[in-house]
């Protein structure tokens, strides 16, 4: 299960300036309640059929490579979105900034049966890796999941989806957990205590069974 990471507050501590490395992830839980809901008045699907997202930031200089998937809650189904994505010139219009903007998007279209089963639990998991070189992302004033906008659809509609909870998780995290130094059950180290605690306890049974110990 991958959803282990540093979990950061709805309310945000991720700003513009944010620097995601190679192996970077951002991960984002979002609801498909309001679309369920929506489907239902006018029996439509259970789960969306169409995931689209875009992801804006402050203008970004040079080629950058991305990956999305959308996984469900537990990490056990996972489905891609484009091979390779990119930052793409944009504009972004809001309360706080206004101005130009480099914008992430993709769109994910998914079999009923499968959305059912991503969709289980009524959320679902949305991961953007950065696969290129570092790169600082984020708009000012905004955090990194307000800056994040996901749209489910089906038929002929369309829902936002709810923001959840957001999550960075730095590739170093793994690669620590991976070059953790363990020892193997079957070292000479282990061998040697093995040996030494068996005839030791041999040893003090005999002095026992003797009578040299009361």
């Amino acid at each position: 299960m991958r959803w282990a990471a540093v979990l950061l507050a709805v309310t945000g501590c991720a700003h513009a300036g944010t620097i995601l490395h190679t192996g970077d992830e951002l991960r984002f839980s979002i609801s498909d309640r309001g679309f369920a809901l929506n489907s239902l008045r006018i029996g439509g699907p259970e789960a969306p059929t169409l995931v689209s997202f875009q992801f804006s930031s402050e203008p970004i200089a040079g080629t950058t490579a991305f990956s999305a998937e959308l996984e469900s809650p537990d990490g056990t189904l996972a489905f891609a979105f484009a091979p390779e994505l990119s930052f793409a010139p944009a504009s972004f219009a809001g309360a706080l900034y206004n101005g130009p903007s480099s914008a992430l998007s993709g769109s994910l279209r998914l079999p009923e049966t499968t959305s059912q089963r991503i969709f289980a639990a009524n959320s679902a998991v949305l991961v953007l890796r950065n696969d290129g070189p570092a790169v600082e992302i984020g708009l000012s004033a905004y955090s990194l999941q307000q800056e994040l906008s996901v749209t489910f659809a089906a038929a002929n509609f369309s829902v936002g989806a709810t923001r959840m909870g957001f999550a960075l998780q730095p590739a170093i995290q793994s690669l620590t957990l991976q070059s953790t130094v363990v020892p193997e059950p079957g070292s000479g180290v282990d061998l040697a205590i093995a040996g030494s605690l068996f005839w030791g306890l041999r040893w003090g049974l005999k002095l026992i069974s003797s009578g040299r110990i009361k």
